[in-house]
């Protein structure tokens, strides 16, 4: 058996961004999806990657 070190907890979801926002809106009974679509408004990739990384990504 191979060990795994977890270096970060988090997602991008319609929910928000990161574990412990999800959490808590998950938690109050907040539903991200509205008209059969769940956008994810919260992200922002310029928090994430360099204007070239985010060029180079796919959509």
């Amino acid at each position: 058996m191979r060990e795994v070190v977890v270096t970060g907890l988090g997602a991008i979801t319609p929910l928000g961004v990161g574990a412990s926002v999800i959490h808590e809106r998950w938690a109050a009974g907040v539903c991200a999806i509205a008209d059969g679509v769940g956008p994810c408004t919260d992200f922002d990739p310029a928090d994430f990657m360099t204007v070239k990384e985010a060029r180079r990504a796919d959509r």
